[in-house]
C-alpha cells in the first residue's frame, strides 16, 4: 500500500468548499455509475427492477411506437457525452 501525503491551505470559506468536494469525489463517481446503471441501462437490457417504471415505460411504447425507449437512450447518450467532456471517466468506478 503507498500512502500520500497532501497538504491544502483553506484560506477562506470557498476554498473549504473545493477541499470538501476535493474529498467526496470517489461518492461523486460512484453516484454517477450508479444512474448510468439504474436509471438508463434498465430501458435497453433488462428492464427496470421497479415494477412502476417498467409499467409506465411499457405505456409510452405501446402508444407512441417506442418513443419512451427512444428518449431514453437520447437522454443517456447526453449523459455519457456530459460527463466525457467534462473529463470524468467511469470505466474503473464498480461501486
Amino acid at each position: 500500500m503507498k500512502k500520500v501525503t497532501i497538504e491544502i491551505a483553506a484560506v477562506d470559506a470557498e476554498d473549504e468548499l473545493e477541499i470538501r468536494r476535493l474529498l467526496s469525489a470517489r461518492g461523486a463517481y460512484s453516484a454517477l455509475y450508479e444512474i448510468g446503471q439504474q436509471v438508463f441501462r434498465p430501458a435497453r437490457k433488462h428492464g427496470y427492477p421497479d415494477g412502476t417504471l417498467s409499467e409506465l415505460l411499457t405505456r409510452i411504447d405501446q402508444s407512441t411506437d417506442g418513443a419512451g425507449s427512444d428518449l431514453i437512450h437520447e437522454l443517456e447518450k447526453l449523459y455519457f457525452k456530459i460527463i466525457e467532456e467534462e473529463g470524468v471517466s467511469l470505466e474503473d468506478v464498480n461501486g
